[in-house]
């Protein structure tokens, strides 16, 4: 091999590095948690897309998203998990949200809801593969955990200085599906500061290839 042809090759392996360490780093296992096999498809991305609209929609155009690197657990072991909302609570939450609670039980299929439970014994790394009609940044969780380690009593200080054009935080669960592919069911929670945010349960229709929410129910409120 002659030094141009070493030349062309050191340059070809040094572009290669650099393509793949956005999936090299999507391949690690979370701290604390089990990581799940083979990372989220474009079809995950768009019914995200839905769930985080769904919240926006309802408060002041933010200019800026941030999304959370790391898929969040649903609280499965709380009041507010999705088995204790629909079977084991006794009144669901009052208002317009009972209805959209009735709407959801009436409509979530056994098999959808077995699936979401499932998927989220186990976490997923995102990449900023979403597209929402904003800018969109995805924070490590790490670094989100980072910056409360460093100043709990000035978590939301430091996170509004760092991104000033941001309303808050979200998290989004793993999503679940029916069999068939044309139900899913996904947990979200959006946080702006000490007390303010919510989490829901968003139940979604896929009909002619395109996802719609059915309804979005909240489990709770800051």
């Amino acid at each position: 091999m002659n030094p141009k042809q070493l030349l062309v090759w050191v340059v070809g392996l040094t572009l290669c590095v650099i393509d793949i360490r956005p999936y090299v780093h999507s391949a690690q296992k979370p701290s604390g948690s089990s990581l799940a096999t083979g990372g989220p498809i474009q079809e995950e991305y768009e019914i995200w897309n839905l769930a985080v609209e769904n919240v926006i929609e309802h408060s002041r155009p933010p200019e800026m998203v941030l999304i959370s690197d790391e898929t969040a657990s649903p609280p499965a072991e709380s009041e507010y998990g999705l088995e204790s909302l629909l079977d084991s609570r006794p009144t669901l939450p009052q208002g317009r949200q009972t209805q959209k609670w009735i709407a959801l039980r009436a409509e979530l299929l056994p098999e959808t809801r077995a699936n979401f439970q499932q998927k989220n014994q186990t976490t997923n790394w995102l990449a900023n593969n979403f597209r929402l009609p904003l800018r969109t940044v995805t924070i490590a969780e790490r670094e989100l955990s980072r910056l409360h380690a460093k100043a709990p009593d000035h978590f939301w200080e430091t996170l509004r200085a760092k991104y000033p054009h941001a309303i808050g935080v979200f998290r989004v669960s793993r999503i679940g599906f029916s069999s068939s592919r044309t139900q899913a069911i996904v947990y979200i929670q959006y946080q702006s500061g000490p007390e303010g945010g919510d989490g829901r349960y968003v139940l979604l229709q896929k009909k002619n290839g395109v996802w719609t929410c059915r309804t979005a129910a909240i489990a709770w409120m800051s």
